[in-house]
Formats: structure tokens, C-alpha cells, sequence
């Protein structure tokens, strides 16, 4: 069974890709990492798994997400 996206969902969506589309203009992200969490977005919903998902249309997620990235000297 799909994830049913409430309109909520779809413009926490849409501000995720800005989010990361704005962090490798800035140089805050490589396009390698920005692949990666769109993927991972992707992956989540087509698996299911809601709260994977649900963590990455939460902006605090991503933030914490980049700050792992930098720690790790990512």
C-alpha cells in the first residue's frame, strides 16, 4: 500500500527539495549528498516506510541530517 500524501505532506515535500536545492547552492551540500537524501526520501515512501519518511519532511531532520554530514568530514 502506497503512503498517501496530504497536502500538508506534499509542501513539507516541496520545501525539503528547496531546503536541499538551497543548501548545494550555498555550499552547504555537495549534488552527491543532495542525491542521497532525495533518494532516501524516495526509497522511504516507495517502501512504506512512513516514518522514515515522516522524518524527512520534518526540516529539523535535514538539519540535523547536515550536521551529522560535517561532522563525519563528509
Amino acid at each position: 500500500m502506497a503512503i498517501k500524501l496530504t497536502q500538508a505532506d506534499q509542501k513539507q515535500l516541496n520545501e525539503l527539495v528547496e531546503g536541499i536545492l538551497h543548501a548545494v547552492q550555498d555550499n552547504e551540500l555537495s549534488v552527491t549528498h543532495a542525491k542521497d537524501a532525495l533518494v532516501r526520501t524516495v526509497t522511504a515512501a516507495a517502501l512504506d516506510n512512513e516514518i522514515e519518511f515522516a522524518d524527512w519532511l520534518d526540516p529539523e531532520y535535514l538539519r540535523r541530517w547536515k550536521r551529522e554530514l560535517f561532522a563525519k568530514g563528509s
